[in-house]
């Protein structure tokens, strides 16, 4: 069984497979500084790792994506809450419990604005801080080589998703593909290809992956 992961290279330390990245992350400049702000959101392990201007003991309330994101926050010494399920909508039923008057969202370029939009609708003071910027590889050439006799492909981000249809295969082969979250699997379907939804963090991923290969 041979199953590979898309993490860019930022984020691969943490991989459960093997990893082949489709994707760099580069770090970009940004002036803000948390202290301004009671309350941080961060949209994504890569925003907590590209994000420096953490002060060592932070006050207010710490917002993170999902389990991927929290564990980057503790590795900075910081505690943070997560929802349940990681993706926007559960990050905005969070917000509905936390007093804040003015928050930061910490992402990537380009990304996800649902809690923009949001907090624009409640009239919510806050800004946006982009750390990092997911930037394409110069060449694919290798990289299609590398995913000969793979059983099935671990996708992290709808940019990965994208990058592989267009990159590294047009055509339909017998991949058992595996997307992290609902969104992911939308694109994945838009490409015309089935997946199954995973608990990346479950203690029995390798198990839940294996039954479905035989």
């Amino acid at each position: 069984m041979k199953i590979v992961e898309t993490r860019p290279l930022l984020t691969s330390s943490w991989c459960k497979f093997e990893n082949i990245p489709l994707y760099k992350i580069q770090q970009i400049e940004y002036s803000f500084n948390a202290e301004d702000y009671d309350l941080l959101i961060f949209q994504s392990p890569s925003a907590a790792m590209t994000f420096d201007n953490l002060p060592k003991k932070y006050p207010f309330p710490i917002i993170g994506m999902g389990p991927g994101t929290i564990r980057e926050l503790n590795k900075k010494n910081h505690k943070a809450i997560a929802p349940k399920k990681p993706n926007s909508e559960n990050v905005i039923k969070l917000l509905h419990s936390i007093n804040f008057k003015k928050a930061l969202i910490i992402r990537g370029k380009e990304g996800l604005n649902l809690i923009e939009n949001y907090l624009d609708s409640m009239g919510k003071n806050y800004q946006v801080c982009e750390t990092y910027a997911r930037v394409k590889l110069k060449s694919y050439s290798k990289v299609i080589n590398q995913f000969s006799n793979v059983d099935g492909i671990i996708f992290s981000s709808v940019f990965a998703v994208e990058i592989f249809f267009s990159k590294v295969t047009k055509e339909t082969r017998s991949f058992k593909f595996f997307a992290i979250s609902e969104r992911i699997k939308k694109s994945i379907g838009d490409h015309g290809q089935d997946s199954i939804v995973i608990d990346y963090f479950s203690e029995k991923l390798n198990e839940i992956i294996k039954s479905t290969l035989t």
